[in-house]
């Protein structure tokens, strides 16, 4: 038993000695190792959450419920324009049978319509309140309809500038950034792809003239397959573990399939939150990385480990990436702006001015949001404003202050129609005419303020308990109540202008 107990200990002491080996093996040339994790930072990138880019569209909501009050709101003969068709409607409505630009016409038309066939429902309206008419009529309801009608307007023109200025970013956040990704990392969609075919990489003669960013290594997988490739000179896994398959030599065809070890080993980096920071901050970190080395009297700058003939060729223990075309030191020509390290940049600046955009979305939905909900407050609260007291009709004063001429019918048939106290009767011409000194006078510009004062006097003096028809007590006195009703409506007028903002 205890000869059996040593044997198992012996067989796990030789298995884990055998595994430290194997895992200290897999690490020994491990010399790109910290190269190749950056690479997988900018490989994570393409599984980033896009979503929230891709609606470009803010909500209208907020403006259909508002063009239903302004219709609610709006002067009968208006809406009489917008009739509720029974059976099929005509191609062209009434509306615009006149109008040069019709289909532009149609859809205004359209939008009115529903706003009319909304505004008949009470259930569709703040306080469930449809307005009569002589409700509509007041000074209240017009300025509550005008007030209704600019904060559509300054909805609309919300909505307008960002469909113009920020919409187009957002429209094209696919393109510009999340298909770009793809294009620098793998080459083509990474979309339905495994591990062995996402990489498009076809190598060139041999390892120099691959490895270059114009060549194989124009991608971020190409440049992670010149990095840590095995081909069989350069014969050991220097960028860690299980990085290389089968040895493979660099002979103008597709590398794709010895890149799935490495495909699966950057499947371990965390996947980032997607901003335009992060991607900056990598594109500035990968330039860190960079190192240079005098090669035949020439700058070579490089990622990696570099050969001791001081390029990017095949070798024991070294690999590398030749970067020599983003230097300005040591080129004659403008660099290429398709190069994956200056378009990475770019899609920075793509990624941000989309992150604007999206931001520019949000506050436009607030501000809709927000002027809904104050013209509904402006809407439900015309249902608690008292209606101004009809004036009684004095036959008797309206006589008076009518002209003298007023009573004369001319011409007259007889002298019985032509009241002789005041009038002079014409036998020949059957005319009736005021006397001299009895002619008709204009009323004067002091009338309408005479008016408004008498107002005030029919309910200045009374008591609280005798305070009624048309007066209404206000504080310690009695006031005409029309003219409360003006007061208490323009401070709500003002209040709420002081709110919104055109």
């Amino acid at each position: 038993m205890e000869q059996k107990c040593a044997a198992t200990k012996l067989v796990l002491a030789i298995y884990l000695a055998l595994s430290a080996q194997i895992k200290a093996d897999d690490h020994t040339n491990a010399v790109n190792l910290a190269d190749l994790s950056f690479l997988c930072k900018i490989i994570a990138l393409t599984k980033a959450q896009t979503t929230d880019f891709y609606n470009a569209d803010s909500d209208s909501a907020p403006i259909a419920k508002l063009q239903l009050l302004n219709m609610s709101l709006s002067d009968p003969s208006w809406k009489a324009q917008f009739p509720k068709i029974q059976g099929n409607k005509p191609d062209t409505p009434d509306y615009c049978k006149g109008s040069n630009e019709k289909k532009a016409c149609k859809g205004q038309y359209a939008t009115r319509e529903a706003a009319a066939r909304g505004a008949e429902e009470p259930m569709n309206l703040p306080g469930k309140v449809v307005y009569p008419d002589k409700t509509l009529a007041t000074e209240a309801g017009q300025a509550t309809h005008l007030l209704v009608k600019a904060t559509l307007a300054a909805a609309i023109s919300k909505k307008d500038t960002y469909d113009r200025q920020n919409k187009p970013t957002l429209q094209n956040f696919k393109t510009n950034v999340k298909d770009a990704l793809d294009n620098i990392v793998y080459g083509q969609s990474a979309a339905g792809q495994t591990a062995a075919t996402i990489c498009k990489a076809t190598a060139e003669a041999d390892r120099q003239s691959s490895c270059k960013l114009s060549k194989m290594a124009k991608t971020v997988c190409g440049t992670a397959i010149c990095l840590c490739h095995n081909d069989g000179t350069q014969n050991a896994n220097i960028c860690g573990g299980a990085t290389s398959t089968t040895p493979t030599a660099f002979r103008t065809t597709s590398m794709a399939a010895v890149y799935d070890k490495i495909h699966e080993k950057c499947g371990l980096t965390p996947v980032p939150n997607l901003t335009s920071g992060y991607i900056a901050a990598l594109a500035t970190g990968l330039l860190s990385k960079l190192k240079t080395k005098e090669a035949n009297l020439a700058a070579k700058v490089y990622l990696g480990t570099i050969t001791s003939s001081n390029d990017c060729s095949s070798e024991a223990n070294k690999g590398c990436v030749d970067f020599t075309e983003i230097s300005e030191g040591n080129g004659d020509a403008p660099i290429s702006a398709e190069l994956w390290p200056t378009k990475l940049l770019e899609i920075a600046s793509n990624l941000r001015k989309a992150e604007q955009a999206l931001t520019a979305k949000h506050e436009t939905q607030t501000t809709l949001s927000t002027l809904q909900k104050q013209a509904e407050h402006l809407y439900e609260h015309l249902q608690h404003t008292p209606l101004p007291p009809e004036q009684a009709k004095d036959h008797t004063s309206q006589k008076t202050q009518g002209t003298t001429a007023d009573d004369c019918k001319s011409p007259a048939e007889t002298v019985d129609q032509c009241p002789s106290a005041s009038r002079i009767y014409n036998i020949t011409t059957k005319e009736c005419k005021p006397k001299a000194g009895e002619e008709s006078t204009a009323a004067g510009p002091g009338d309408a303020a005479a008016g408004e004062n008498m107002k005030e006097e029919k309910c200045r003096g009374k008591k609280k308990n005798e305070c009624k028809d048309g007066c209404k007590w206000e504080g310690k006195e009695c006031k005409d109540s029309s003219i409360l009703v003006n007061k208490q409506f323009s401070l709500m007028v003002y209040a709420f202008v002081s709110l919104v903002a055109f």
